[in-house]
Order: C-alpha cells, then sequence, then structure tokens
C-alpha cells in the first residue's frame, strides 16, 4: 500500500495517501486480514473490544473457528460486543468454534517453555477440527507487559508472527502504546519489526494526522517528498499508518527532527497522547 501522494496546498504541498488513512480500510483489514500478524493500536478499552470482536465476528460468520487468548474481563466484554452485533456466542462456544483461553496462563507456560507450538499446538489442532479456517487474537504480550524485559515481549511477538505463518491464520494482538512515554518509538519500532500490519483505533489515527501535520509543518515540500519515497523504499513492508511510518524513519534518520515532531504532535493534540485502557 502507498504511503503518500502529492498536490500542490500551500507550502506544505503535500497531501498524504487518503485510502490508507480512512477508518473504514483499517476496519477492513480486521475483518479480511489473510495471514496477517496484526498489532492493534488502541487508547481505549471499549475500542480494543469492539475491533477484537469485529475480527472474531467476521470470522464466526465465514464459518471459521476463532481462539482468543485473553484476560477474563476483556472476554467477557468481546462475548457482549459479538451479541451486540448479532451473534450468539454462547453457541458459538457450544460448536466448539470460539475458544477462550486465559492469557496470563498461556503466557507463563510459554515463558516456562519459550515453545509456543508447543503450548498453543493442541489447542489450535482441536479448534480446526470441525472448521475450515482458523483465526487467532492475542493478547499474551500485554499481561507479560511491565514484568518481562522489553526483548522476552520481541521474542513474544516474534514467536506469534511466527505461528501465523506455520498455521496459515491471522493472528491479532492488542499492542496499548503510550503515547506520552519517552519510548513511544522504541516501543513503535518494535511493533513495526514483529507485525506484518499495524491497525489504529480512532485515536491513533487521529494522532497520526496530528504527526503527518507536524512533519509537514517543520519540513519544507522537496523534504517531505524525499522522507516519504525512502519510507516507501525502507523494508521490511509493513502496513502501517503513514503518519507514524514517517516519524520512525526520522528517528532513525534524523532524530533531532523526529523529537520535534513528537513534541508538537503531543502539544497539539494533548488529550490523545496517553492511552487510558
Amino acid at each position: 500500500m502507498s504511503l503518500h501522494m502529492f498536490s500542490a496546498h500551500g507550502r506544505a504541498a503535500t497531501a498524504w495517501d487518503a485510502v490508507s488513512s480512512r477508518a473504514s480500510d483499517w476496519q477492513d483489514v480486521l475483518e479480511n486480514p489473510g495471514h496477517a500478524h496484526i498489532a492493534y493500536l488502541h487508547g481505549e478499552a471499549r475500542e480494543l473490544a469492539k475491533a477484537t470482536a469485529r475480527f472474531a465476528g467476521a470470522g464466526l460468520r465465514a464459518g471459521e473457528s476463532v481462539v482468543v487468548l485473553a484476560r477474563l474481563a476483556h472476554w467477557h466484554a468481546v462475548q457482549a460486543r459479538l451479541a451486540q452485533d448479532g451473534l450468539d456466542p454462547d453457541e458459538a462456544i457450544k460448536r466448539g468454534n470460539l475458544v477462550f483461553c486465559g492469557a496470563h496462563d498461556i503466557a507463563q507456560r510459554w515463558k516456562a517453555s519459550e515453545q509456543l507450538p508447543r503450548v498453543l499446538g493442541p489447542i489450535l489442532a482441536r479448534a480446526r477440527i470441525r472448521h475450515r479456517g482458523l483465526r487467532v487474537y492475542s493478547e499474551l504480550s500485554q499481561v507479560l507487559r511491565g514484568k518481562s524485559p522489553p526483548r522476552t515481549l520481541l521474542l513474544l511477538e516474534q514467536a506469534l508472527g511466527e505461528l501465523a505463518a506455520g498455521e496459515g491464520c491471522p493472528i491479532m494482538c492488542d499492542c496499548r502504546l503510550d503515547r506520552a512515554a519517552d519510548g513511544y518509538c522504541a516501543e513503535l519500532g518494535d511493533m513495526r519489526g514483529t507485525h506484518s500490519h499495524l491497525v489504529p483505533d480512532r485515536t491513533s489515527l487521529w494522532f497520526d494526522e496530528v504527526v503527518r501535520g507536524a512533519i509537514c509543518e517543520l519540513l519544507e515540500p522537496a523534504k517531505v517528498r524525499m522522507v516519504l519515497d525512502l519510507v516507501d523504499a525502507d523494508g521490511p513492508p509493513v502496513t502501517m499508518p503513514p503518519g507514524q511510518a514517517a516519524l520512525l524513519w526520522l528517528e532513525r534518520n534524523m532524530p533531532l527532527t523526529a523529537v520535534k515532531v513528537l513534541a508538537r504532535a503531543r502539544a497539539a493534540a494533548p488529550h490523545i497522547t496517553s492511552d487510558s485502557s
């Protein structure tokens, strides 16, 4: 997906790709994910429940099995949202194509063995028996966040990506980011390095628009075009909000500019720079 296109508009003279920035297109990734390893960037628990139900509900409607590795409170919220969306989660559970596993238990078993296929393989195999497809939702990294070193979280997300590829199924991960934190860019970069898609919720998409505006204010149009061309050429290819992709490139290659961009974006939108879930 191209990150940019241009039109004359004052000194900015830059128009970002509207297709990659529409909320409806990002929601379509959740419903039709292929074999994607998705990081869902969110700022509210309500948005996370809606997105998880969209991801899971699309699978159930397609006759797939859905395995939910979640905290109990979120599992209940997803069940309620599925019911609001016209599905019967209790019936899906009885049929065996909606399966819940406690995220804390699975995460601890993975830490003990560091063999995710060994931990999840039997669960996924049972889920596949009667159903033609499979998709997985995971909160494993979130339950370990703050309790394990960053490298452990990276290894876990890499293992989930390998599992998605090996099983030929999509995996959606709860990836909560604090946009006000000093390590925001580092965490965002880690997510970019371990996922094929970074899908934003509404506040993350709004923040991306603010970041794009800050970049256009700080850089001349020719430099904006140069940065975006280099972002497009920078691998591996990851589908993500274009402003934050450019921010990560700036952080690696023009770090002082990245600091200014982030400071300006945070000042312009202070109410969306701290996640609340």
